[in-house]
């Protein structure tokens, strides 16, 4: 909260650092007004009641250093010594090291009770709160109790490339570094890692690519049916892949198509069928018969022009068929004698034995044919 100072009957004055009062109330001898007392805060150069009318003390404050103005007729925050706690310290220190945060005031027990060497203590010094007091009744009473404390803040980048290891497939870790976002301010918790603090592989755990793995596996060249089914043709099987190992990473692909239609070995059907080709001699000689006028066959002689294969049909067998020809004839016998005129009368029965020997007839000794009653001559 920003405090409203009560000037009272005071002369102000105001100087390039910040408000001077001119005190109502008598200020003690020895001693000073805050605009007598020059103090640092937030690196700022001033005097004391200027820094509290400015509201530095409001919320937040934090002195470092010694100061480095020049002082006129007054005295350093370093020369002013309070009690904090009923532990004695310049004014100055307890602004820079943050005990006016972390005080806890307690009304009414404000008395310096150290040795101090020249200076004064901070109930020779008095400041205007909107009431005019002793520097040690308003710590005491609580005052500066506003600031806010500001805690050590960072945190752990715990990915810090790079990987603590390169080999493919292989764990190891990132490294660390802390990061301080915000410095402990006005007595607040220290850093318990300093900024930048850096740990080798103290990261996250991280790991590489795995190896490369290649593809493997096999084809199988005569998948399936040959491409062509007519006899005495040429083609090719189909080829598939099969994979036994899977690529991992960088490693050797699979084929891709792993069938390829047609693809595999040549591959042929069985020769088309070949008939046998030739023929059949009939006439083959000789004629079966040679009495003449007989009828006969000649013999039959196959001669085979083209041979059977791949199932053909086979040639005949035998292949020689004795009178298996054609028909064939012997000239026609010469005709007989005329047969003698008959010697002998008709009706005469009587045989002589190897007189003759037509059939039917008889003859006798003589030469006479007879013929017999049933016709013959």
């Amino acid at each position: 909260m920003k405090r409203v100072v009560n000037f009272g009957f005071g002369l102000v004055v105001l100087l390039g650092i910040g408000l001077v009062f001119a005190y109502v109330q008598s200020i003690p001898s020895p001693g000073h007004g805050g605009d007598k007392v020059f103090i640092v805060v937030n690196g700022d150069s001033i005097d004391l009641q200027g820094a509290i009318d400015a509201g530095y003390f409001d919320t937040s404050y934090a002195g470092w250093g010694a100061y480095s103005g020049v002082v006129n007729s007054g005295q350093l925050g370093e020369d002013i010594f309070v009690s904090l706690g009923g532990v004695n310290k310049n004014f100055q220190e307890a602004i820079n090291d943050g005990s006016l945060c972390t005080f806890v005031p307690v009304p009414g027990s404000y008395s310096y009770s150290g040795s101090y060497p020249v200076g004064h203590n901070g109930e020779d010094v008095l400041v205007d709160f909107g009431v005019e007091k002793s520097l040690q009744k308003a710590i005491d009473d609580g005052d500066f109790y506003e600031c806010v404390l500001v805690n050590c803040a960072g945190s752990w980048n715990l990915n810090v490339a790079p990987c603590s290891v390169s080999a493919c497939g292989s764990s190891g870790n990132y490294d660390a570094r802390y990061t301080v976002s915000a410095i402990a301010e006005y007595g607040g918790t220290a850093c318990a890692v300093a900024d930048g603090t850096f740990v080798n592989n103290g990261g996250n755990v991280c790991s590489t690519a795995a190896c490369p793995v290649n593809c493997a596996g096999s084809w199988n060249l005569n998948y399936g049916s040959c491409s062509v089914s007519a006899c005495g043709s040429s083609g090719n099987y189909d080829a598939l892949w099969t994979t036994t190992v899977s690529a991992v990473g960088t490693g050797t692909a699979c084929p891709s198509p792993t069938f390829v239609n047609n693809g595999g070995n040549a591959c042929s059907t069985a020769a088309c069928p070949v008939n046998c080709v030739g023929s059949w001699n009939r006439n083959v000689a000789p004629c079966s018969v040679s009495a003449c006028g007989s009828t006969g066959n000649y013999d039959r002689q196959w001669t085979t022009t083209t041979s059977p294969a791949n199932g053909g049909t086979a040639c005949p067998s035998p292949t020689f068929v004795n009178n298996g020809g054609n028909a064939c004839s012997t000239a026609a016998c010469p005709a007989p004698a005329p047969a003698p005129a008959p010697r002998c009368a008709p009706g005469t029965t009587k045989w002589t034995p190897g007189c003759g020997t037509m059939a039917g007839c008889t003859c006798n000794c003589y030469g006479t044919w007879h013929c017999t009653p049933f016709g013959g001559v």
